[in-house]
């Protein structure tokens, strides 16, 4: 199991460098026209919704690519890379626009081949959300071997306990992310 501690100067120094990576900022200043892309494109029931950004959402876009790969395991596939990756960029903005997130590039979270990882941060939540991967487990829910399918789906639950945490951190007077983790895990 995972420990919280503080981070040395130097991996504070290090995390933001990694903020800088020219492949991450790339590909986040795609991230408008891919979204957009993605509700006209991918999921237009999604982009029809007069709050896109709710579990709703989540609930139909897990939806729409569970019909769009019956086969969970084309999420793995090099040619649909492209559309993957707007399903995954769908999910992180929902976290990032309902709960106050952010993209952060977070290497070590990632395979060692990839360029940079993309993942969602907030200070409610303490821990990173790391969309696609969440997304295509998403996709193989309900349809993998011991993969079962939650009640509302994985993307809504993970939506619900965001919404959780947002409220306390909210009704806690959004503390500073070190003191909220203080007061998280009980070290006051």
């Amino acid at each position: 199991m995972g420990s919280i501690r503080k981070m040395t100067k130097a991996q504070l120094r290090q995390q933001d460098l990694d903020q800088e990576n020219p492949a991450f900022l790339a590909w986040l200043a795609r991230m408008d026209e891919e979204v957009e892309r993605f509700f006209t494109e991918d999921a237009p029931a999604v982009g029809a919704l007069e709050n896109r950004w709710t579990q709703e959402g989540l609930r139909i876009a897990a939806e729409t690519a569970r019909a769009m790969w019956p086969d969970y395991r084309a999420v793995l596939e090099p040619e649909n890379a492209d559309v993957v990756d707007r399903f995954g960029r769908y999910v992180g903005e929902v976290f990032v626009h309902a709960f106050e997130g952010s993209w952060r590039n977070v290497p070590g979270n990632g395979p060692d081949d990839v360029p940079f990882f993309a993942c969602v941060g907030n200070i409610a939540s303490i821990a990173y959300l790391e969309p696609f991967s969440v997304f295509k487990a998403a996709v193989a829910e309900g349809r993998a071997k011991n993969v079962p399918l939650h009640p509302g789906g994985t993307l809504v639950w993970l939506w619900g306990n965001a919404r959780e945490n947002y409220d306390q951190w909210v009704a806690a007077g959004q503390p500073s992310a070190s003191e909220w983790a203080d007061i998280k895990f009980r070290r006051k």
